[in-house]
């Protein structure tokens, strides 16, 4: 960049005065081009996107460079995109040559590399083309949002590949609807589930309690089992005893439970 600032510098001083032949017009042009393109490559680089980078094979050569776009976000995230841009003799009146080297599949670029891109027009309708109040800042922004905010499908270029996107979009947006429903029915399984657990560790709890005291019960009746007169009675509550027990360890319903032990509460009394 500074080799071709000094070298027209130094074509200037050696010049001298101007003819109005058809090669010094075409020289006089190709001058005014480099004059710009040192000022707005200096301002490119200075203003360059994240996703972008440049390169100039020549540094000589400012009106032929390269320009790779890797999208940090959107359907293309991650991949890489290499664009050439040469920049006409007859600039900033028309605007730069753009061609896509990497083959992609998008609705605003073809397959060959054409691209689809107001900033590019020289005549557009809608009043985004090319003016001499562009640079090549503008070039480059805008290519780099051709894989976010500029991403058209209501104009395409490639119809196959803006037909595709919009059926994926389609299909994305039905399966994000259908996600929620998913998500909120798998909430309610898991408290479900973890609402049964939490009952059966209070009904284990209850049940180890209640075979506790049917144990402490049996062990008292053996106790007063051997007086005499009380040994059929004795029978008796010990059967019933037992049959707690194996009703109780083996998973009876609380409401159940709560019978028998009444029951068994109340022979142990008048007992």
């Amino acid at each position: 960049m500074l080799t071709l600032a000094s070298k027209l510098k130094r074509d200037d001083g050696v010049r001298g005065p101007r003819t109005s032949s058809p090669a010094s017009d075409s020289t006089r042009r190709v001058s005014v081009r480099d004059k710009l393109l040192v000022k707005e490559v200096a301002e490119l680089e200075a203003n360059l996107p994240c996703t972008c980078k440049v390169n100039f094979p020549d540094p000589n050569k400012l009106h032929y460079f390269q320009l790779t776009v890797i999208p940090d976000e959107g359907y293309y995230q991650g991949g890489k995109f290499q664009f050439e841009i040469e920049v006409p003799d007859a600039y900033n009146m028309v605007p730069p040559k753009v061609k896509c080297l990497t083959r992609i599949w998008h609705p605003n670029i073809t397959e060959m590399g054409e691209i689809c891109l107001s900033l590019l027009r020289e005549h557009s309708i809608d009043g985004t083309g090319w003016a001499p109040t562009r640079t090549l800042k503008d070039v480059v922004w805008g290519l780099n949002s051709l894989f976010t905010d500029l991403l058209n499908f209501d104009d395409p270029l490639n119809i196959e590949a803006a037909e595709h996107h919009l059926r994926d979009k389609r299909d994305s947006e039905r399966a994000t609807k259908i996600d929620p429903c998913l998500q909120e029915l798998l909430s309610l399984l898991i408290c479900v589930f973890i609402g049964v657990q939490e009952f059966r560790t209070q009904i284990g709890m209850f049940l180890s309690l209640a075979c506790s005291v049917l144990d402490f019960v049996n062990s008292s009746i053996d106790a007063i089992g051997s007086r005499k007169g009380r040994q059929q009675k004795v029978c008796s509550v010990r059967a019933q005893t037992g049959v707690l027990l194996q009703l109780t360890r083996g998973g009876m319903p609380r409401s159940c439970s709560h019978y028998v032990c009444f029951m068994f509460a109340y022979q142990a009394l008048i007992f």
